[in-house]
């Protein structure tokens, strides 16, 4: 912890995260928000693993941004370069809890297909890393990490080490929110659930799609795993 400045100023303290320069305090945590960088929501849920990402042309929603790219719960991995490399790709601002190794590529593609073709449903929603080819098939193994799996599972488990997964929505005043949680070794919360890509249907408590993920203007958006 220190105190840090902004055009010779003294605005605040925390932790100087990133090498490259200080952390610029968000209006929020002036104004009696909550602020990028509490992180209390994510371990609250003992979370293992924690990153996060600058939301493109933020703030918006979750469903406005995965549902930008024209892919649908019926669209087919045809391994083009889109589906091969990834609608999008985005380095994460930071990874503040790394008990597990889940995030340790630094880097989130968006809507990824396992690069091969003729298997044209195999591709996730948010891929860290691991073994292509079959997303299903290497879902428990070690270093194999990605959440909205291909169909049979909603997710990797890095070799068993973690069972549920959370996306997360950053907003000054309300801080993060849970958008959704996942149960990573069903198939309910697969890339080819609708609720990814249509509003509605939401739930209030466990597995499944929050209010926010349809509603809340983010202006950043996380990952964590975990065993609860």
């Amino acid at each position: 912890m220190g105190f840090y400045t902004k055009n010779g100023g003294l605005i605040g303290s925390g932790t100087i995260e990133q090498a490259t320069g200080v952390h610029d305090i968000v209006a929020s945590q002036i104004h009696g928000g909550i602020g990028l960088v509490d992180y209390t929501q994510i371990t609250n849920t003992s979370a293992l693993a924690f990153s996060y990402f600058a939301m493109p042309s933020g703030p918006r929603t979750m469903l406005n941004y995965i549902t930008s790219f024209g892919v649908t719960q019926s669209s087919q991995n045809t391994n083009t370069s889109s589906w091969s490399s990834g609608y999008d790709s985005i380095t994460a601002t930071a990874t503040p809890i790394t008990t597990n190794n889940y995030f340790s590529s630094g880097n989130v593609d968006i809507i990824k297909g396992d690069g091969t073709s003729g298997d044209y449903m195999d591709w996730v929603i948010f891929y860290f890393k691991g073994q292509l080819g079959d997303f299903d098939g290497y879902f428990s193994g070690s270093g194999n990490a990605w959440l909205a799996g291909e169909d049979l599972r909603s997710g990797a488990t890095n070799g068993s080490s973690v069972t549920v997964g959370r996306v997360w929505g950053y907003e000054g005043s309300t801080g993060w929110n849970v958008l959704y949680l996942l149960s990573l070794s069903t198939s309910l919360q697969s890339s080819k659930e609708s609720n990814w890509w249509n509003s509605g249907t939401t739930v209030t408590s466990g597995a499944g799609k929050y209010t926010a993920y349809d509603n809340l203007n983010i202006t950043h958006f996380g990952f964590s795993v975990g065993t609860s």
